[in-house]
């Protein structure tokens, strides 16, 4: 089965504290605990984070993500595709967004100042999120059918 032919779980959910990096980093750390995430290649950084601006379109060890996500003051915009093998976030400096989504654990797109965009095919995480988050916008769909925001 091909990814655009697999279930996936898409979730929209608005940030209270408009995308800090404290609350996004209290966003990812159960995320990342649950899928056992071992590396995170982060992208298209823009707003009030320049410590973790400096470590884009590169591998980072997850441990070491925790602690940079939350230096942020405001994240605009972000792409934060999670991984447990190594193997595939080598491959991730050579690819397009798409194809880092397709290949990773989960994603997640921060937009606009406010959004939380979730990208995964994980039950688990997902029924997680349906619970730690009921009033996210949630839809399941081929990866076709995933709305990401440029």
């Amino acid at each position: 089965m091909t990814a655009a032919m697999d279930n996936w779980y898409q979730f929209i959910i608005p940030d209270p504290h408009l995308l800090s990096g404290a609350s996004v980093q209290s966003f990812l750390i159960p995320i990342v605990e649950r899928l056992n995430i071992k590396w995170v290649f982060v992208s298209d950084v823009e707003g009030a984070a320049s410590v973790i601006k400096r470590r884009c379109d590169a591998p980072i060890l997850a441990s070491e993500f925790i602690g940079l996500v939350g230096h942020a003051t405001q994240y605009d915009w972000a792409f934060f595709f999670l991984y447990s093998d190594e193997s595939l976030v080598a491959k991730a400096v050579e690819e397009n967004d798409k194809t880092r989504i397709v290949s990773a654990n989960l994603t997640i797109r921060l937009a606009d100042n406010i959004f939380l965009y979730v990208y995964t095919k994980d039950e688990d995480v997902a029924s997680y999120l349906r619970i730690r988050h009921p009033t996210a916008e949630y839809k399941t769909t081929t990866f076709g059918g995933l709305n990401i925001p440029y």
